[in-house]
């Protein structure tokens, strides 16, 4: 139910870095808070599932710590680095309309949104209908994978599709590419 003790023993090593690879908000938000209580301010090196400036900054008033990072490799739709981007707003769009009361900050929502949307690619250009005709497809698809950052798309020759990461640095309410990516 809370990650205090582990913050705890770990601001006692006077380590200057933290890695939470906490996959539930309510967990990363309280460790988190839980380290500023303490008055230890490392550097926090966040999963990318639980970055969220809407499900875990936002809600945990963490907006102001200058020292947090996060992998990432999806374009973020609570990310004002994204606010304008086309793909980004078409996947507001749809799941305004087919979304239900699913919360689309959700990075699995993303991550689900970017999947099918391969799957539909890859649908279409099937020839054989078998697994390996699909798995064909799938890597020989060359194909913009809605939500997938800039410099991340697929040719068709990685395995796995998706094989870097950018690292993000948060600052002035943004998630921003260290080194531009």
């Amino acid at each position: 139910p809370s990650v205090d003790a582990q913050i705890s023993k770990l601001k006692a090593t006077d380590a200057d870095a933290l890695f939470m690879a906490v996959a539930i908000p309510p967990l990363m938000i309280s460790g988190l808070q839980h380290a500023k209580t303490l008055g230890w301010n490392p550097t926090v090196f966040m999963a990318s599932m639980s970055s969220s400036i809407n499900q875990i900054l936002g809600p945990g008033k963490l907006t102001d710590n200058t020292k947090l990072y996060t992998a990432s490799f999806l374009k973020a739709p609570d990310n004002p680095a994204y606010k304008d981007d086309p793909a980004v707003k078409e996947y507001l769009d749809r799941f305004k309309q087919y979304g239900g009361n699913a919360n689309p900050y959700i990075t699995n929502a993303q991550w689900g949104y970017g999947a099918a949307q391969t799957f539909v690619a890859a649908l279409e250009q099937l020839k054989t209908v078998t697994r390996e005709g699909l798995m064909q497809e799938v890597r020989s698809l060359k194909t913009e994978v809605p939500l997938l950052q800039q410099g991340l798309s697929y040719d068709g020759t990685q395995q796995p599709p998706i094989d870097k990461l950018y690292l993000d640095h948060f600052q002035n309410g943004t998630w921003t590419q260290v080194n531009g990516g």
